[in-house]
């Protein structure tokens, strides 16, 4: 749709697709418990329909995830440079890698975001500009969908002060959105923060990260203690860590919180929780996880959506992007800042009718009327005109 409001030009469309109508929703937003998917036996194929996004880890099971309805993100595990997070390829040939294997799919099948390759806590000034080369490449090959910075690390227990190196903030604001992965500690039967929620503490810490989305890129069990290595998991099923309803309880209090605990809710602009890892080879834990468990129907239980998003880009007259720029919606309390790309972001608004605003010294200001179906990403840019005569 397109509106006009004081000779500022505004455009609303839905992106990334649309989902069938509900009635409102009593509870706050909370994130939905998506696939990770590593394998598409049957069952598994059926079981993920209906499903807001799914992780894929190759090109192929992009096209099978798209078949589902699903909004995809793309883990580039497929690429034939090196191992994970190897900067010697450099950013550009790893973006045009990643168009290659765009090619084999049509473009309607394309992910709709694609995450860097990087896997663990070493964030160099290299891997941060492989990055930012990366991310330079996609754009310039034709790629609309968001270009995701983050994996693992940076944020974990023992560099929570990672996100504040300068190469590391520079990656993170050229981003489109952020990644982390989370898990919590199972040797104890009660829900243990932490490397859970450290997505909060870090947007609690560090302004530049609230302002995007944010994807769990993998979450879930962790059977080892705190202070080792996290990657030493063996998940919730083994010893009879967890039976399926006190596993699918600390999913819940993940997602909602616990305030008697003093345990906090997710953000509301992480848009999805991958839980690791749905259609591995029987042979393989990642395989019995949750296959076969109450715990994938929870998860199923949890795509229904409630809530919805918008984004837009705001420029001038000449179409430069216009940055510090402050958005509001009405009737809510929500407001946004647009970055330096002039992209801003409101998250969690409830299904309704919706004025928005977009305001700021030295320009007209521009509006635009939206009205939101629950799980629209709704996209609105507006075009501002200068005040000056």
């Amino acid at each position: 749709m397109t509106r006009q409001a004081t000779k500022a030009a505004a455009t609303a469309v839905l992106l990334l697709g649309a989902c069938a109508s509900i009635s409102r929703a009593e509870k706050p937003y909370a994130p939905p418990i998506c696939p990770h998917i590593l394998g598409w036996p049957d069952d598994v194929k059926k079981w993920a329909e209906g499903a807001p996004w799914i992780k894929a880890l190759d090109i192929t099971s992009c096209g099978i995830a798209k078949e589902r309805g699903a909004r995809v993100f793309y883990r580039v595990w497929d690429h034939a440079s090196g191992p994970d997070g190897d900067t010697k390829i450099g950013g550009e040939k790893f973006g045009r890698e990643i168009l290659d294997r765009l090619k084999h799919l049509p473009k309607e099948k394309w992910p709709d975001a694609i995450s860097f390759q990087n896997e663990f806590n070493d964030v160099s000034p290299q891997t941060a500009r492989c990055f930012i080369d990366m991310y330079d490449t996609l754009r310039k090959g034709g790629y609309e969908g968001l270009i995701v910075f983050g994996s693992y690390g940076p944020g974990g227990p023992t560099d929570s002060k990672e996100w504040e190196r300068p190469h590391v903030k520079e990656a993170c604001l050229k981003a489109d959105a952020i990644e982390t992965h989370e898990y919590w500690d199972l040797t104890v039967k009660h829900y243990d923060t932490w490397l859970a929620h450290r997505h909060v503490r870090a947007m609690k810490d560090y302004p530049w990260l609230r302002a995007k989305p944010w994807f769990i890129g993998e979450f879930g069990s962790d059977g080892v203690n705190k202070g080792e290595d996290p990657q030493k998991r063996s998940g919730w099923r083994d010893r009879d860590k967890l039976t399926s309803d006190e596993y699918i309880k600390q999913i819940e209090i993940y997602r909602y919180g616990d305030p008697k605990n003093e345990v906090v809710a997710a953000a509301e602009n992480v848009m999805a929780v991958f839980l690791f890892q749905q259609g591995a080879p029987p042979h393989m834990w990642q395989g019995w996880e949750t296959r076969g468990t109450k715990v994938m129907d929870y998860m199923k239980s949890t795509w229904k959506p409630t809530h919805a998003c918008i984004t837009g880009k705001v420029a001038d007259s000449g179409g430069e992007p216009i940055a510090g720029l402050q958005i509001s919606i009405s009737p809510s309390d929500k407001k946004a800042t647009t970055d330096a790309k002039g992209i801003y972001w409101l998250f969690a608004l409830r299904p309704g009718d919706y004025a928005l605003k977009a305001t700021k010294t030295g320009f007209k200001p521009g509006s635009v009327k939206l009205s939101l179906k629950p799980g629209d990403l709704c996209k609105a840019d507006l075009a501002l005109r200068s005040s000056q005569p």
